[in-house]
Parts: structure tokens; C-alpha cells; sequence
């Protein structure tokens, strides 16, 4: 007799606990819900672009929000969208924190030309040369079926090259330079090189060890500030050569 009522006793000790539990969650789905959604980092885009593409409404619980979830139907709605940081802030704002892709370069297929940021992601589809002729022209890249949104495919035996060309355009980027190269050339991959300034050649050599390789030419354009044609090659990291033509 003891043992049923302690059985009944702890099964009755259980649902109260759950109903306890239940009321918690109610009450937290009742009177916390989202009444501010703040954007911030964003120029490419309207606030209500991205607050639309979140999926993130009004009287939504802030509680039980899931962050990850909006971050990344923002990422695939959003092409120029390159991270999302969503802060919740109790009861009742949600902060969506942006950072934009950066246009870096483009490539020509099919009569139509794909602008990339420096992680290989397809920014946009242009049908003109004049909507990408500001950024870096690609050459000895051939992606598979290119897709806005998506990192560019090689094929299966492009990884290497792919590795390559993202090195060398955040390289590029991280040194600033994005707006006087001209074109990059990834054909024969010991052979990486760009054109700079219009009147340089820059050998790479291999796609690796870039942001080493251009601090060695910022230090070759100190000591040969003259203005005419020729090659730099840094590709071997610890000396450079000038190569006039």
C-alpha cells in the first residue's frame, strides 16, 4: 500500500512539474515577443529587405527565436550578404548585424558576365561589360554551371586552382590594392600572375603565400618608383626580382 502511494505520489509530483514548466513556457511565449527588429551594416540593401528575407516578424517570441535559422534564409535570399550576426536582446529586440560582400572579380561565360567576391561567391549576373568592367578580369578559370549565391565550382580536379584564386583575391583585397589590377591570370597554376597599375606584371608563382609575396612588392615599388613597363616576380617570397621590358 506504502509503495502505490509513494508511485502515485512521484507520478503526481512529475505532472506537477510539467504543468510548472508549461506555464514558464506560455508565459515566456506571451509576454516576450518582438516589437523592435533593428538593421545594422547594411548599404546594398533596405532594412525591410532584410528583415523580410530574416523571416523574423513582429509579435514573434523572442525567446524561442532561432537565430541560425534566420541568419542563413538571409544568406541564401541575399547574394550581397556575406555574414549575419543576430542579437536577441530581452523582451522585445532582435538586432540583425550585416556585413556585405565586396565585389572583387569576374568572369565571362555564355555570353554573360559573373561577378565573384574574394571567397569565389557569385555576387550577380551581368549582361553587360560595363556593369563589371571596374573589377579584376579572371583568366584560366572556367566554372561549372555558375550560380548566384554559390561558390563557383571548377570541377573535380579545380580544387587546387580554386584555393588558389581565393588566396590571391583576399590577398589582393587585405593589401588594397583591387582597384589597379587588371586582370588575373590563373592558367598554369606555378605561374600566378597580374597585371598592376596597367604597366606591371606581377609573378605569384603559385597562389600561396600571397599576402607575403605582395608585402615583398610593396617593398620592390620603394625602391623602383620609376614608371615604366616591367615584371616583379616575388614568387619565391624571400627575394624579388625587377625585371624591366
Amino acid at each position: 500500500m506504502n509503495r502505490k502511494r509513494k508511485k502515485n505520489g512521484g507520478a503526481f509530483a512529475v505532472i506537477v512539474v510539467a504543468l510548472m514548466l508549461l506555464v514558464v513556457i506560455l508565459g515566456l511565449s506571451v509576454f516576450f515577443k518582438v516589437a523592435v527588429i533593428n538593421v545594422e551594416g547594411v548599404s546594398l540593401y533596405s532594412e525591410e529587405q532584410i528583415i523580410s528575407a530574416s523571416g523574423i516578424r513582429y509579435e514573434d517570441s523572442t525567446v524561442f527565436l532561432n537565430e541560425s535559422a534566420a541568419a542563413v534564409r538571409i544568406k541564401n535570399e541575399l547574394s550581397y550578404v556575406d555574414e549575419v550576426r543576430i542579437i536577441r536582446k530581452l523582451p522585445s529586440t532582435v538586432t540583425i548585424q550585416i556585413t556585405e560582400s565586396v565585389p572583387m572579380a569576374y568572369f565571362e561565360s555564355e555570353g554573360s558576365w559573373w561577378i565573384i567576391d574574394e571567397k569565389a561567391k557569385v555576387l550577380e549576373r551581368a549582361v553587360s561589360f560595363d556593369a563589371v568592367s571596374q573589377y579584376i578580369e579572371l583568366r584560366g578559370v572556367a566554372p561549372v554551371m555558375p550560380a548566384v549565391g554559390d561558390v563557383i565550382s571548377l570541377g573535380e580536379s579545380g580544387s587546387v586552382r580554386l584555393g588558389y584564386l581565393k588566396e590571391t583575391l583576399a590577398g589582393i583585397r587585405k593589401a588594397d590594392i583591387q582597384n589597379d589590377v587588371d586582370w588575373l591570370d590563373l592558367t598554369n597554376l606555378s605561374n600566378v600572375h597580374f597585371s598592376y597599375k596597367g604597366i606591371y606584371t606581377v609573378i605569384l608563382g603559385r597562389g600561396d603565400e600571397v599576402q607575403d609575396k605582395l608585402w615583398l612588392l610593396n617593398k620592390m615599388l620603394e625602391l623602383y618608383p620609376d614608371k615604366r613597363k616591367a615584371r616583379f616576380d616575388v614568387s619565391e617570397v624571400t627575394v624579388g626580382h625587377y625585371i624591366p621590358e
